[in-house]
C-alpha cells in the first residue's frame, strides 16, 4: 500500500514539474515578445530588492549608474511593467525549482522500485540549478543572443528528461517505431534551434530601433530565415508521414499532435511575416514547438 502512494505522490509532482517547466518556458516567451529580458538588471533580485519597484520614485536618482556593474551591464529606463515581467519569470522558474525538488524527494522514496525514474529526476534536478546559473548569466550578459539560445535548447533537456522520469514508471509494451520519434524529435529540435537563431537577429534589431518600428524587423534577418522557413515544409512533410504510420497504432495520438502543432506553427509564422510580428504570437510560436518536442519525448519514451 505505501509503495502504491509513494509512486502516486511521485507521479503526481512529476506532472506537476513537467507543467511548471512549460509555465517557465512560457514565462520567459512572454519576457522575450515584450522586450522585458533587462526589466531586472540584477539577480536575483531586482534593482536590490526582493519585491521589485512600481514606481521610479523607490528607486535612487542613479539607479542606471548603481545597477550597471561598472558599465558591464545595459541598465534601461525603468518600466515598471517590464520589471514585473521579468521579476515574475523568475518567480515561476523558482517555483518550477521547489516542485521538482519535491519531486525529486518522491523519487528516493520509490528508487528501489524504479531506480531509473531516481536517476533520471536527480539529473533533472541538477540540470534545473545549472539552468538558474545560465539564466543570470543570460542577465549580466547583456541578453547575449547565443546565451538565450543554450537557455532555449537546456530547457527542452529538462523537460525530456522530466518526461522519462515519470514514463519509466509505467508498464508500457509498445516498442516499435521508436525510430520514427528520434527523427521528428531531431528535425524539431533544428527546427527550434533556427527560429532561437533568427529570433537573436529580431532581438538585436528590436533594441536599436527602441521596439517600434515592427514592420521592418524581419527584413533585417538574414538567410537563416529563408532556411528556418524552408525547413519548416520538411518537418510538415516528416509529421504527415509520421501520421501516416501511427494512424493505427496505440501511439496516434502523438502524430495529431504534432499535425495540428506544425499548423499552428505555420499559422503563427504567417503573422510574423505578413502582419508586422505581433508580439503575442511569438509566446504561441514558442509554447507550440516546446510542447510538440514534449510530445515527441513521451512517446519515444513508450518506445523503449
Amino acid at each position: 500500500m505505501n509503495k502504491d502512494k509513494n509512486l502516486k505522490r511521485f507521479l503526481f509532482w512529476g506532472v506537476a514539474s513537467i507543467v511548471m517547466v512549460y509555465l517557465v518556458i512560457l514565462a520567459g516567451a512572454v519576457v522575450r515578445g515584450t522586450g522585458a529580458g533587462m526589466g531586472c538588471p540584477d539577480w536575483p533580485k531586482c534593482f536590490g530588492l526582493w519585491i521589485p519597484p512600481t514606481d521610479i520614485s523607490q528607486l535612487p536618482d542613479n539607479y542606471q549608474i548603481l545597477f550597471s556593474d561598472n558599465g558591464k551591464v545595459l541598465v534601461e529606463p525603468f518600466n515598471p511593467i517590464k520589471t514585473w515581467t521579468e521579476y515574475i519569470n523568475r518567480l515561476v522558474g523558482a517555483l518550477s525549482g521547489l516542485v521538482v525538488l519535491i519531486m525529486l524527494f518522491g523519487s528516493f522514496k520509490i528508487r528501489k522500485q524504479f531506480p531509473q525514474s531516481f536517476y533520471l529526476t536527480i539529473f533533472a534536478f541538477f540540470l534545473l540549478l545549472f539552468q538558474a546559473w545560465l539564466g543570470a548569466k543570460v542577465v549580466y550578459t547583456n541578453l547575449t543572443p547565443h546565451m538565450i539560445t543554450y537557455h532555449m535548447v537546456l530547457a527542452m533537456v529538462i523537460v525530456g528528461t522530466l518526461i522519462f522520469a515519470v514514463v519509466s514508471t509505467f508498464n508500457i509494451s509498445q516498442k516499435s517505431n521508436n525510430k520514427l520519434f528520434l527523427l521528428l524529435l531531431l528535425l524539431m529540435f533544428i527546427q527550434m534551434i533556427l527560429g532561437v537563431l533568427v529570433r537573436e537577429q529580431i532581438d538585436v534589431t528590436m533594441k536599436k530601433m527602441m521596439y517600434q518600428n515592427r514592420e521592418q524587423w524581419l527584413s533585417t534577418v538574414d538567410n537563416i530565415f529563408i532556411i528556418h522557413r524552408t525547413f519548416s515544409w520538411i518537418v510538415l512533410i516528416a509529421s504527415a508521414y509520421f501520421f501516416y504510420k501511427l494512424k493505427n497504432t496505440d501511439l496516434k495520438f502523438h502524430s495529431v499532435i504534432q499535425i495540428a502543432g506544425v499548423f499552428v506553427l505555420f499559422f503563427t509564422g504567417i503573422l510574423f511575416q505578413y502582419f508586422d510580428f505581433p508580439a503575442f504570437a511569438q509566446p504561441i510560436h514558442l509554447l507550440t514547438s516546446s510542447l510538440m518536442i514534449g510530445n515527441l519525448f513521451y512517446g519515444f519514451s513508450k518506445t523503449l
